[in-house]
């Protein structure tokens, strides 16, 4: 019997780029001013975990049809995903534009794929 890791996947679509992608930031992955408490930065929050081979999104637009809908869906899906993490009032959930990241990406000499993994 094969083991999980020698099957061999479907490859997923790409997601095109008016789409958006939805992400989980931890409060600590988050730069704020100490004095305001405003945001300063949130580029942390989107390099590769510890362990992680790409970025872990979810596809925004497939969460819901309107962005009340979309953001309950992805607190959905987030809560089951880090269920055993901590989260608190300072976590966020970052929604970037999939050509944004991709133009990010080739300027910085590092193209990104992102794909759909629902």
């Amino acid at each position: 019997m094969r083991k999980k890791s020698q099957l061999k996947q479907t490859p997923r679509a790409l997601l095109p780029d008016p789409d958006h992608i939805a992400r989980f930031c931890h409060h600590q992955r988050i730069l704020r001013d100490p004095a305001d408490g405003k945001l300063i930065s949130i580029v942390d929050a989107f390099k590769l975990r510890p362990g992680e081979g790409e970025l872990s999104v979810e596809h925004y637009e497939k969460l819901g049809n309107d962005f009340r809908s979309c953001m309950k869906g992805a607190a959905a899906v987030f809560r089951f995903k880090i269920k055993f993490s901590p989260v608190t009032l300072d976590s966020m959930v970052s929604i970037l534009n999939v050509g944004e990241v991709g133009k990010i990406g080739k300027a910085a000499s590092k193209p990104l794929k992102i794909r759909d993994k629902s």
